[in-house]
């Protein structure tokens, strides 16, 4: 299987930064499923990829979400439930890395790690200069494009060809290699159901059919949008 140009679309879309300010689509204070512990996860918006089965794909459009301030955006983080760290993921966060690497340097404070999901290979990353900073602000990265035929087993991946890097005290990135175990959260957020973590096809069948005995309906949302 090919990295980084698999789902990449043949003329890669161009969009505007704005200092000072991230592009967000979503943020919840609490979360066990992406990451180890208990997190915040800031989804961002924006990707140039179009990865089979996206688990967000209501965040690959670079006109979702809305502008918040970095430091806005630091202080629900740091205001959060969450007591081991950040998780980002999106979109890209790579798109805004100059912004995220801001960021995970106000949320020090907390001392938090740091865990990304990205679509790019960490070896791509590392040839890039433009990524230094947010790499080195980051303890946990899930690299490589999700792929919706490649089932995962082991937790925080999403499919089997993506890999789990830890970076050490001396800056290193080393693969990590996790249990066999696939973490769901479930929750409710403005009278909607969130599903956080990696379900796939065959868990959302079968909560749907459970939620309609009971009289619900589970559908995906065009946005999902959980600001504090």
């Amino acid at each position: 299987m090919q990295t980084d140009e698999t789902f990449l679309q043949k003329e890669l879309r161009s969009h505007a930064l704005n200092p000072g300010f991230l592009k967000v689509g979503a943020f919840t204070p609490y979360c066990e499923a992406l990451g180890p512990g208990i997190r915040s996860v800031l989804w961002v918006t924006g990707c140039n990829r179009r990865c089979p089965g996206c688990i967000k794909p209501e965040f690959l459009s670079f006109d979702v979400g809305s502008w918040h301030k970095t430091e806005e955006v630091a202080s629900w983080i740091l205001n959060s439930s969450a007591t081991d760290g950040l998780t980002i993921s999106g979109g890209e966060p790579f798109e805004q890395s100059s912004e995220l690497a801001k960021l995970c340097n106000l949320v020090r404070k907390k001392d938090f790690d740091v865990f990304v999901y990205t679509g790019f290979r960490l070896e791509h990353l590392l040839r890039q200069s433009q990524y230094d900073k947010f790499l080195s602000s980051v303890n946990w990265i899930v690299d490589g494009e999700y792929a919706e035929s490649l089932t995962q087993v082991n937790r925080y991946r999403g499919s089997t060809n993506q890999r789990l890097w830890f970076r050490t005290d001396e800056g290193h990135f080393v693969e990590y290699e996790t249990e066999e175990k696939i973490d769901i959260q479930v929750a409710m957020t403005s009278g909607q159901i969130r599903l956080s973590g990696f379900p796939n096809r065959a868990f959302e069948s079968k909560l749907r059919a459970a939620l309609e005995r009971r009289g619900l309906a589970l559908r995906n949302a065009d946005q999902e949008v959980f600001f504090p």
